[in-house]
């Protein structure tokens, strides 16, 4: 009888900490690692495995991608209701070892889905028309300190009620910005970098928000951070240096508010305030 128990007791726990590739039915009780492409080709491919998967609370299911370039990548989209506990991770000391190059889209998730955790990566983008990383219609989506994207249309893109954390992120050499907020949506850009963007930086509108304490925004085609039709920007310390066209620009509503900040060397102008916008600086 002993015996007995003891089998069920190791299958039991066999169950909590099955090793990666090994089919799992039911809940996931235990921290877990997928690792691609070792287990799944692909990121999509390692989700979608996840679509009838239940996780315990507070455990967390990583997702750990090799060092190599990946290339022809299709849309990574988070469908999982629990995505929160869904960790994807390339690379966390060297990103550009572990490059994603996208043919069509970029990391998404909509409807209020969440992403726990996306780090370690460099991104590219292959059409001016997909985003890097895009969060709509109240999604959620983190990312960590170890993330490069460009080459994309907008780099990080926040919309429709959506909330993207990017702190320390770098978006540079994209089509259109850098960091855009719209409709509502947030982009927490504290310690960020946006330079080369075909048009700005960061931008809001729409009542778009984007809070960018310590972020610097450079040779940018056209401003270093622009909020337009009741988009807010808030910064400290920001530098906002060489860009093609103003500094801070503010139009139609919106709200510019920087604080012990630097602004040198733009093309334009230091400000641009149009149609009742409004830069702050103190």
């Amino acid at each position: 009888m002993k015996r007995i128990f003891a089998i069920i007791a190791f299958v039991s726990l066999s169950l909590n900490f099955v090793s990666a590739g090994v089919p799992i039915t039911g809940m996931i009780n235990a921290d877990y690692t997928i690792n691609v492409p070792a287990d799944f080709s692909t990121v999509q491919s390692a989700l979608d495995y996840l679509s009838d998967k239940t996780m315990k609370a507070g455990i967390t299911l990583t997702i750990q991608v090799a060092d190599g370039t990946y290339n022809s990548y299709g849309l990574i989209e988070m469908k999982h209701p629990q995505g929160d506990q869904i960790h994807i991770v390339g690379n966390t000391t060297t990103p550009a070892n572990c490059t994603i190059n996208f043919s069509a889209g970029g990391f998404y998730a909509t409807n209020g889905k969440t992403i726990g955790l996306i780090d370690g990566f460099l991104l590219k983008g292959a059409t001016s028309g997909d985003h890097g990383v895009w969060a709509d219609k109240n999604a959620v989506i983190n990312l960590g300190q170890n993330i490069e994207i460009r080459d994309f249309n907008h780099g990080v893109y926040a919309t429709n009620g959506a909330n993207i954390d990017a702190q320390y992120v770098e978006s540079s050499y994209n089509a259109g910005v850098g960091f855009l907020a719209y409709m509502g949506a947030t982009i927490n850009a504290t310690n960020t970098y946006a330079s080369y963007n075909g048009a700005s930086g960061y931008t809001a509108f729409h009542s778009g928000s984007i809070h960018m304490d310590y972020a610097t925004s450079e040779y940018n085609t056209l401003s270093g951070v622009h909020a337009f039709q009741d988009g807010t920007v808030v910064g400290y310390q920001v530098t906002a240096r060489n860009n093609g066209q103003w500094g801070f620009n503010a139009e139609h509503l919106a709200l510019v508010f920087m604080h012990t900040s630097t602004n040198t060397g733009n093309t334009s102008g230091a400000t641009r305030e149009l149609n009742n916008g409004r830069v702050i600086l103190y």
